[in-house]
Formats: structure tokens, sequence, C-alpha cells
């Protein structure tokens, strides 16, 4: 009887459900979310003095090669990724040609600029269905800052001029770079095409890499101020943040390469050079101003890129082996090598995301 009363149950239960499924109003009812998962991308570059360079796209503790094919010569490679694509950007040059500016989306690789002229990428931002590429195309023997968008090229100057980094916010479209004026290169920071020189007298300065949020600019960078008889030559890597400077302390020969603003704290990642003319420079992470050294001085290192995600930082770049550079991701100081040392390798980009 129990047996009877649990299959009579059953039954009903199905017959239930079944009606409820076809219920005209149970057609808004949503599925739950599938649980995201904290994936850590990094963009590493292998090269040989024999062979195609090779680039390695690493998720997690998997890489992917991608295909390039011929002998060629590979610059600029650069990393985005969305929550359903990975971008990968290079120019590539193959014997007796230009530099290509390509784009592999998920492995599949599609030339931007047509070889007529060389171009070197920069960077990459992806905007919705959008796909913007920043980098310098050599025409009629000026180098000229473009943005590619969805392979159509727009120049930001008619001078001498190169941009290194772009991002954008509220569909405004930022960029970082350099125009030549009167013989000096200008550090540059363009909005939507318009340009805005930052120039201190006696000071030349450079910018390397954007981050915008909340509508605050950061632009990560350096400047030189020349010595005289009396005061040494004076190398600062610093952050300006809409416009205001802010120097990285304590440091020898620094240089600026990412910049990342996250809860209302700054972090820079770059190299500083070792006082005491031992030429040895360190991998370093500034976190508002205050240096954080990633490696020790005992070789040669540098970082590259910087992605901040929970209040979890990841730096990527590179540690010599006391041979030969291996490429580096540090999560919180701690580093894992992407490289397995008998080829010159490291980290350009690193990027985290939930998917």
């Amino acid at each position: 009887m129990k047996t009877l009363i649990r299959l009579l149950s059953i039954l009903i239960l199905s017959v239930t459900t079944y009606s409820c499924s076809n219920d005209d109003d149970l057609v808004g009812i949503e599925e739950p979310e599938t649980e995201k998962v904290l994936n850590v991308y990094a963009l590493v570059k292998e090269s040989s003095t024999t062979s195609t360079p090779k680039l390695k796209v690493w998720k997690n503790e998997v890489s992917t090669p991608l295909t390039i094919e011929g002998d060629a010569s590979v610059y600029g490679e650069t990393l985005y990724v969305t929550s359903t694509d990975v971008y990968v950007g290079a120019s590539v040059r193959r014997l007796g040609s230009k530099y290509v500016i390509t784009i592999w989306k998920n492995g599949v690789a599609t030339p931007i600029t047509d070889g007529a002229n060389d171009a070197l990428i920069s960077s990459i931002f992806v905007n919705g269905n959008d796909v913007y590429v920043v980098g310098t195309e050599k025409i009629n023997g000026i180098t000229t800052a473009r943005i590619w968008k969805n392979g159509m090229a727009t120049s930001l100057s008619d001078k001498n001029s190169h941009v290194n980094s772009i991002y954008i916010e509220n569909n405004n479209i930022y960029a970082v770079g350099d125009i030549e004026i009167e013989g000096e290169d200008i550090a540059t920071l363009w909005k939507n095409g318009s340009a805005t020189s930052f120039k201190e007298a006696g000071i030349y300065t450079w910018f390397n890499s954007l981050y915008v949020i909340n509508d605050k600019v950061h632009i990560a960078g350096g400047e030189y101020k020349p010595g005289n008889s009396l005061n040494p030559d004076v190398f600062s890597a610093n952050v300006w943040v809409n416009g205001v400077k802010m120097s990285m302390k304590d440091t020898y020969f620094p240089d600026a390469n990412a910049v990342f603003a996250s809860e209302g704290n700054v972090y820079v990642a770059g190299k500083d050079l070792l006082p005491g003319g031992t030429g040895m420079s360190i991998a370093q992470l500034w976190k508002n101003g205050v240096g954080i050294p990633l490696t020790d001085g005992s070789n040669n290192a540098g970082a590259n890129d910087l992605y901040v995600f929970n209040k979890d930082v990841y730096v990527g770049g590179y540690e010599n082996n006391g041979a030969i550079s291996v490429a580096k991701l540090w999560k919180n100081g701690e580093s894992v090598s992407l490289s397995d040392g008998t080829v010159k390798a490291e980290v350009s980009s690193v990027i985290v995301i939930a998917q």
C-alpha cells in the first residue's frame, strides 16, 4: 500500500509539474545563473635567435600557442579578454616585408593593416562589438599615431607621434602617447581625438599606460630632469590622476609600465635600477607611490603589466635565471614561472576575469 501511495504521489507530482511548465503565466521565470569561474590570463612571448618567436596565451595553468606562419619577427604583443572572447594583437614582419598589425580572436588571425607601410601595435581595447587598436603607421616618412576601429584607421596627429595605450569609459575614448613639437616629443593625452599636451619647463615627460575609472584618468609614465654641475640628472616614475602628478618614492632609475586603480588605491608596475652602479634592475610594484619590490635584485627583472581583482594584485613580467629571462606572474608578491628557462621569455599582459 505504501508503495502504491508513493507511486500515485509521484504520478500526481509529475502531472502537476508538466502542467505548470506549460502554463503561460510562468513564461518569465528565469533559469538560475551558472556560477562564474575566476580565470587568470597571461600573454607570454618566447624569443629564439634561430626561429620565429612564439606567442602563448596562458589561462590559469594551461597555455595555448598562437599560429604564426613562416619566418617572422613579432613586436608589441598585447592582450584583451571579454566575457566570451580572447584577443591577442601583435605586429608581424616576414622577411622582405613590412610590419603588419595582426589580431587573433580566439586563435584566428586577421591582419588589420595591408602591409604597404610599417605598422606597430601598442594596445587593444574592446567596447561592446567594437575592437579598437592603437599604434603607429609610417606614412610618407612620418610616424603617425593611429586608432583602428574595426580595422578602419583614424590618425591622431599629422606630425611625428606615438600612441601607447587606450582606454574607453562611458563611450569616451582616451589614449596616451606623444607628439613631436619643435623637435621634442611632448607627452599627450587624447580624449575623443582632442589632444592635451603635458609639458613642464626643463623636464622631459613620457606616458606609457592608461587606466580610467569613474571619469578619473590615471596615466603612468616618467620624467627626466637634466642635471648640471651642482645637481645630478633626475629620473622619476609618476602617475598623473586627472593631471595631478604623484611621484613614486625612493627610486633610483625607475620606469612605470602599467597602472591600475581599485578601491581608492593606485597601483603601478615597472622596474627600477639598483643604486651603486651594479646595472641590476628589480621588478617593482608601487601602491600609492610606495615601492613593493617583487624581486631581490640578485638577477635582472622587470614588470610589464598588472591587474587587481578582489584585492589580489597580479603582475606580469620577467626575471633572469642567471642566463636567460624567464616569464613570471606574481600574485600578491608570490611568483610562478610561465616558461622553462631554455629560451628568452616574458609576460607582456595580464587580465583577470570572472567568466
